[in-house]
């Protein structure tokens, strides 16, 4: 979480009524005030139908798609209790294009097999094909 943001929740905790550890910051009583406020900002932003629970789904597909963020980091942040159910929602968000084949060449370099070893590799396979 970024510093002004547990700066502005700890200044929020400081006011509320009951400032005590395991205190709400935005108990109940307070949750429409705070619904009110983000409604009206996605009103004005042409977004009417924005809720709390899609600013959590904004955080997240932004964790995966800006941050690069993998699954078990998104569910620690947002507190699931597997990563399997984050990726069971976030799944969409993830790429399933293949790496490209030349990965592999990088990893076991060009000469993993000899050009003479290719080379018979490949007659023997044409010989075996005729």
């Amino acid at each position: 979480m970024p510093p002004s943001v547990v700066r502005a929740l700890w200044n929020a905790r400081k006011g509320a009524v009951d400032s005590s550890d395991d205190a709400l910051i935005f108990p109940n009583t307070g949750y429409e005030r705070v619904y009110r406020i983000v409604k009206a900002a996605g009103k004005a932003a042409g977004v009417p139908w924005v809720s709390l629970h899609t600013l959590r789904h904004t955080a997240a597909t932004l964790l995966f798609t800006l941050e690069g963020w993998n699954p078990k980091q998104v569910q620690v942040a947002l507190g699931h209790h597997s990563a399997a159910f984050t990726l069971s929602v976030y799944v969409r968000l993830l790429s399933d294009d293949l790496p490209a084949s030349t990965f592999f060449d990088s990893v076991v370099g060009d000469d993993f097999f000899g050009a003479d070893d290719e080379n018979a590799a490949l007659n023997q396979h044409q010989v075996d094909r005729a």
